[in-house]
């Protein structure tokens, strides 16, 4: 199957947290995968400039702006749970072309909680990658 080269619509992205649909979300942010760098300039580096290596590869975080929904049994209260336990959990990324990120993650904030007099209560779920996160196409 060969992969589309035309860009795709957002809209309609879910994302589970250990199985449980998290819902009512307005943005989703990450992985923000980077590499780090470790210096190992010396007296012998070549023309007075810095010298790297690579390091290791860091899958990021995530963040994801939700309208809060009190009643959730399912993603979010599992969500505020796992953060009370320390608990880390599989995360699914679904794109509207069902591509996917897969991968683990500590959850590490929910909120902060806004209460608009003309709006929903919302507040963002944070959470941090561990390991590697993978990517799948359709």
């Amino acid at each position: 199957m060969t992969a589309s080269t035309t860009p795709i619509s957002a809209y309609g992205t879910a994302v589970t947290w250990h199985g449980h649909d998290i819902g009512f979300m307005t943005n989703i942010s990450g992985p923000d995968i980077k590499m780090d760098t470790i210096d190992i300039s010396s007296h012998d580096s070549t023309d007075d400039y810095r010298e790297y290596v690579a390091g290791m590869l860091d899958g990021g975080d995530i963040s994801i702006d939700v309208h809060f929904i009190p009643g959730n049994t399912t993603g979010q209260a599992t969500f505020l749970t796992d953060l009370h336990a320390r608990t880390e959990q599989e995360v699914v990324i679904t794109l509207p072309d069902l591509s996917n990120w897969t991968f683990q993650a500590l959850p590490t904030g929910m909120g902060p909680f806004t209460y608009n007099y003309d709006g929903s209560v919302e507040t963002t779920l944070t959470m941090k990658v561990t390991g590697k996160p993978e990517f799948e196409t359709s």
